[in-house]
Order: structure tokens, then sequence, then C-alpha cells
């Protein structure tokens, strides 16, 4: 099978995979008529998940946002909240007489005394730490004194029950299995295929839609564009000792590390970004700025530094430019509508967006010159891209170091990442190759990739 088979089955496969995805989002969740099980939330994953579980137990089920909440419960024969939010249920739920089920409750939570049953339940050593707060919740409200230990739970005393359930591994932006299992169970449903083939559908679809979206990154930054009519290229430099080349690569990982910490530091004054974010951005925008550094001041093994051309900017290029950025972008945002990672996207982060913008920005100009200068010496793609990725292999050792802790969740979530850097890698590989312009290039990966990083809820 040649590339253009083999690219246009792959289209077809991100094609059927993005619409499923994106239909799933934007379908109808219920009628404003419709009464029975109340869920209520301000997400559309969430509701889209819960209202199936919801009818599955035989009943009718409806959903509405946190604003009409209050008329909602009205019409409503149980309710089942998303607790993430800020909103008093203390003061909602005053009076409400049927079965409430509570899902991943904040700290900030509190019940009246409710006459019907009440489920609390939480995913246990999730990113967002809410089965401690289900534990508090419970503890509150039957005088027990449960310790949260980041494991599976299940307690009940008089109308309340408490069920921790172990958390989602991959789909880090929806319910789990177990958890929809939980729910499905106390509001009487029995059929445990369909909870935990929801998840395992979304995440089928969402694995086909990356990969397919890689494999066309992938083969459009292999394809050999037409020569471009500007002068030697970016670089001026060639490689003399290729021994040496290949040791200032590995003195080139130790330095990087050494200026992460510095950008660490920086990076700690933003509380948004998360743990396993600061890391990893950290250490890429250290790898690219030590990069530029060592050309700047003489790699080993290389003759000649990184020059910049100039080349303008025309509506052809910016055009091509913004269909791959957009593509890039649409891709992500569906995998997020999806489950397959949490995207919270507010005006609080702006400015941390900004900020990782620009250095990343800097970062994708010093890797695009490093790449030229690949070009010139490698003819093989593979032993391209191997040399290009080989300085950021303490990335592997960021998502590793989670795995002993038990926060697999944070290890997945840097896999995820990395996956999606080695798109936006492409990405600038093949805006380089169609446009001439490092500029353009190095705009469209910084964007894509800043994006991906700051509005990751779970990084």
């Amino acid at each position: 099978m040649d590339n253009r088979k083999i690219k246009n089955l792959l289209t077809a496969l991100f094609a059927l995979s993005f619409l499923l995805v994106n239909v799933l989002w934007f379908v109808p969740l219920s009628q404003k008529d419709s009464g029975g099980i109340l869920v209520l939330s301000d997400s559309r994953s969430f509701a889209r998940d819960v209202l199936l579980t919801a009818r599955s137990s035989g009943g009718s089920a409806f959903f509405e946002g946190t604003e009409n909440a209050e008329e909602a419960l009205k019409h409503s024969t149980a309710a089942v909240v998303d607790a993430r939010q800020n909103l008093s249920l203390e003061k909602l739920l005053n009076g409400y007489e049927n079965d409430v089920v509570i899902v991943n409750p904040n700290e900030d939570v509190s019940l009246p005394d409710l006459k019907g049953r009440v489920l609390i339940t939480a995913e246990a050593g999730g990113a967002l730490k809410n089965d401690k707060n289900a534990v508090k919740l419970y503890n509150s409200l039957t005088g027990s004194s449960i310790e949260p230990n980041g494991r599976p739970v299940h307690s009940q005393k008089g109308n309340i029950s408490l069920k921790i359930t172990p958390g989602p591994v991959i789909m880090l932006g929806s319910l789990s299995g177990d958890s929809l299992t939980a729910i499905g169970s106390f509001l009487g449903g029995g059929n445990r295929e369909i909870y935990y083939a929801l998840p395992a559908i979304r995440l089928l679809v969402s694995l086909i839609e990356l990969a397919a979206f890689l494999g066309l990154i992938w083969l459009t930054a292999l394809e050999h564009t037409e020569p471009l009519e500007f002068p030697e290229g970016i670089v001026d430099a060639k490689i003399k000792n290729t021994p040496l080349f290949f040791l200032s690569r590995l003195v080139l990982i130790l330095a990087s590390v050494f200026v992460s910490l510095a950008v660490f530091f920086l990076l700690g004054l933003f509380d948004s970004l998360k743990e396993g974010g600061i890391l990893f951005l950290s250490y890429i925008i250290g790898c690219s700025f030590t990069t530029k550094l060592f050309y700047r001041f003489g790699m080993m093994g290389i003759k000649g530094k990184p020059t910049d051309i100039k080349i303008p900017f025309t509506s052809k290029n910016l055009a091509k430019t913004a269909v791959l950025t957009l593509l890039a972008l649409a891709c992500g945002l569906s995998l997020a509508q999806s489950g397959f990672w949490a995207f919270e996207i507010n005006s609080s982060k702006l400015f941390l967006w900004a900020v990782v913008f620009v250095l990343l920005f800097y970062g994708f100009i010093s890797v695009m010159q490093d790449l030229y200068l690949l070009q010139k010496a490698v003819s093989s793609q593979i032993l391209l891209g191997i040399l290009l990725l080989f300085p950021y292999i303490p990335l592997v050792l960021i998502a590793a170091v989670y795995v002993p802790l038990g926060e697999f969740y944070m290890t997945m979530s840097v896999l995820k990442l990395m996956v999606f850097t080695f798109i936006c890698l492409l990405l600038s590989k093949a805006v380089k190759d169609r446009t001439g312009s490092v500029i353009c290039s190095s705009i469209s990966g910084a964007l894509c990739l800043s994006s991906a990083i700051c509005f990751q809820s779970y990084i």
C-alpha cells in the first residue's frame, strides 16, 4: 500500500472518529419538558454519561445546568449532583425528600438533613482528590471516623452511603465504569455492561482519532516538498566530528536539567500550573533554551553557528500555517470532549498561557534550527527523528516517577502530553517545509503545545 492510500485511510479514520466524538458532544441531552431523575451539572461530559446510566435503571432522566437548579428539582424524582461546582447544596437541597447522589464533592460541600437515601461517591487516587472530600462529608453527616487512604471504600449508616471507587487511569476527563456502576446500582439499575461500555467506547474512538491524526502528521512531515527559494538555510553550521556531536547531546541533557530548575522556579509563581505540568513544561523549555545556548556559544563537533533567514510573510504561507494549526487544535479539543483528557479554558489561565506561549515559541525556534542542521547531516528520517528527540529522554523519567507514588493518572497525563508534543514537533516541521518560515512553524507548534499544557485540568 503506497503512502497516498495510507493517507486516505488515515484521513477517513480521523474524520469518522472526530465526527463521532463531536456528534456525541453536541447532540441534545434532554427536552425542556422532561422529568424524572435530574442530572445537575454544568459539564456536558458528566451529564452525557450519567444520563445514560440513569435511564438504564428503567426510569426517565433529564439534564439541567446549575442556573435552573431550584426549578429542576421540583420536577425530579431523584437527583444526581455534580458537586465539583461552587453550589450551595445545603440551601438548594433543604426540604428535598427524594434520593440524592453526590458525585465528587469539593471541600466546601455541606448537606442539610435529608429524608431520602443519599449516596456520596468519588474516585480514589484521582487528580482532584475528591475522595478525601467525600469521606470528610460522610464523616460529618454520620459521625463516622473513616480515614481516606486513596483506596476504594464502601460504608453505610442509616440512609447515607459512601462509595469510593477506583479512579480512571486513561480517560481522565470522564467518570470511570466503577463510578457509573455505583450510581446506576443506587438508582436501581443492574446493567453493568452498559456502565463499563461507555468509557470503553469513548476510549476506543479517542485512540483511533489520536492514532490517525498522529499518522497523518507523520506522513505530512515526511513528504518531500519542492525546494524553497531561499538561501542555504537557517543554519550555516556543519557537523565536523560525529562522535563529539553525539557526546555534546549527552552533555546537553545534563545542562538542560540545571537550566530547567531555573525555569521551574519561574513557573512556580503560577498556582494554576499543577505539579506534573510544571515539571514537564520546565524541562521542555529548559532543553530548548539550552540547545540555543549550545549553538550560540559552540556545540561540540560543530563548525559554525545557526543564522536566522528572514522569510517574508505571505497570505499563502499564513493560510497553510493556519489550516494545519487549527486542525491540531481541533483534534486536541475533540479529545477533551471525549474525556481522553480534561480541558478547562478560563480567563484566569490566559496570562499563564501567554507566558508559556512566548517561552515555547523561542524554544521551537531553537528546535527548528537543530532540525535544519540534522537534515543537512543525516539522510535517514528515522535517525533524524531519534537525534532530534534524544535530548528529551528525561521526560520519560518524569512520567515514570509517579508510578511508585501510586499516581498513575499523572503518569498517563505526562505520557499523553509527550505524544501531543511529538505531534506539535511534526506539525512545526510540516509547516516549516511548506512555508520555509521558522517563525510560522514555531508559532504553530508553540500555540498548540502551550494550549494543551496550560488548559489541561489534571496536570
